[in-house]
């Protein structure tokens, strides 16, 4: 099955210094306008979970509610940890006022949680031990 366009939400409800959450065939999509420009990527942080949607955006980044993980908004790419790996980034154009949105044929992967073997102790009662 080839990739499918699908109407996202229309251009004028999406703050042009914000972020808008969409659901689009059971995937989670954070719209991103700048300008007349629209770029979609993942709506969950690939490290806990959190609602990117609840973040911060700064200029071409947005920042994870939970736990500060920042991704670029133009190519979803990991710029700061605590996640491991990137947001999927999704094809999205404006027609006629309307965001288009296109979904690839196969869902993206799930981000795979990196192994690690080596064993820690945190010790005390600041942050890193509420983690």
């Amino acid at each position: 099955m080839p990739p499918r366009e699908y109407p996202a939400a229309a251009l004028a409800d999406i703050d042009a210094t914000g972020v808008h959450p969409v659901e689009i065939g059971g995937m989670k999509i954070l719209l991103v306008r700048d300008g007349d420009t629209i770029h979609a990527i993942g709506a969950t942080c690939p490290h806990a979970g959190g609602p990117l949607a609840e973040g911060i955006r700064h200029g071409d980044r947005v920042i994870c509610p939970w736990h500060k993980a920042a991704f670029c908004v133009r190519s979803g790419a990991l710029l700061e940890p605590p996640a491991l790996d990137p947001l999927p980034r999704f094809a999205a154009r404006v027609a006629e006022g309307q965001v288009l949105v296109t979904l690839p044929a196969e869902p993206p992967p799930k981000a795979k949680h990196r192994a690690d073997d080596r064993c820690f102790v945190i010790v005390g009662g600041g942050a890193a031990g509420t983690v």
